[in-house]
């Protein structure tokens, strides 16, 4: 980063590592280069990682749990596409 950058763009927490970087340390940095920030706090997502998500896939599904579902990870957004009751019908599900 230097005087020539003009925007610094960050994903708060890392998909699948869930590592968080330090947002104020982001913008002090960028900021005392005169660039502007932009933060994807979306990626705040919870992402459980496992082996083999697809038998956890049809009790997700017969449950009504909105998620993400990929080959190894479960994705979901509470804060975004979930409620409460998204969140007790997901642990009962991953209860199996």
């Amino acid at each position: 980063m230097d005087r020539n950058t003009k925007l610094v763009e960050v994903s708060h927490v890392a998909m699948f590592t869930g590592f968080q970087h330090d947002p104020k340390a982001v913008c002090d940095l960028a900021h005392a280069h005169g660039a502007l920030v932009y933060a994807d706090i979306a990626s705040a997502l919870i992402t459980f990682a496992m082996k083999d998500a697809r038998p956890v896939q049809e009790r997700l599904k017969r449950a009504g749990v909105n998620a993400r579902i990929g080959r190894n990870f479960i994705r979901l957004s509470p804060s975004v596409f979930n409620d409460m009751a998204d969140i007790d019908r997901l642990l009962e599900a991953l209860g199996g």
